[in-house]
């Protein structure tokens, strides 16, 4: 069982992503909004560096999944990894901006940061996963 719950939290991430990208070009037909337009619904689409928002958002939970639940035993390996994903993003996003309302902007660029503090946090104190 938990297998399966480990292949989907892997798979369904993956799976959307290659969705999206498989239907990108076709961005602007009446099929491809009704599917995916909750997810652009506050994004800009004019250019290919905004859309790409969507599979940064991807790659970020995948690789935290991934990093939780294969490196559950290195502790300070995960929370770097998760440290460094979140300041990829918010270069990510401070740099290109992909969110029509600046609101939505910070919001975003706040949950990254206080993820990362979190992280430090956590790294700072020595909290770990204690075995039995």
């Amino acid at each position: 069982m938990p297998a399966i719950i480990v292949g989907l939290c892997i798979s369904f991430p993956l799976l959307m992503l290659f969705l999206i990208v498989d239907n990108y070009r076709n961005r602007d037909d009446m099929k491809f909004k009704q599917k995916f337009d909750a997810l652009y619904a506050r994004n800009k689409t004019s250019k290919n560096k905004y859309m790409l928002y969507i599979g940064v958002y991807f790659a970020r939970r995948f690789v935290f999944v991934v990093a939780l639940i294969l490196l559950e035993d290195y502790y300070s390996i995960t929370l770097n990894v998760i440290i460094v994903s979140n300041l990829l993003v918010v270069l990510y996003l401070a740099g290109v901006k992909p969110f029509i309302e600046r609101s939505d902007l910070a919001v975003e660029i706040v949950n990254e940061i206080l993820i990362y503090a979190f992280g430090i946090c956590f790294l700072c104190m020595g909290f770990h996963h204690e075995n039995p």
